[in-house]
């Protein structure tokens, strides 16, 4: 969630090119707006851990993302 910063879901992804990914949300989102997606690389132990695990940066030094609109049906 881009206001709180707060994690709402995970999915693993190869390395390589992803075209697409499903994150599956464990935190339910109430209302309609935007997301973001950041890509993190795994610390070695198969978990996802915005802790311990290494945000992806670009060559700029930019992070892997990506925003998108999400709408509650």
């Amino acid at each position: 969630d881009p206001r709180s910063r707060a994690v709402l879901g995970s999915a693993p992804v190869t390395a390589g090119t992803t075209r697409t990914a499903t994150v599956r949300l464990t935190t339910p989102v109430q209302a309609s707006g935007e997301l973001v997606a950041l890509l993190y690389a795994d610390d070695g132990d198969g978990r996802f851990d915005p802790t311990t695990d290494a945000g992806v940066v670009d060559d700029d030094g930019e992070a892997v993302d990506e925003d998108f609109e999400y709408t509650v049906g």
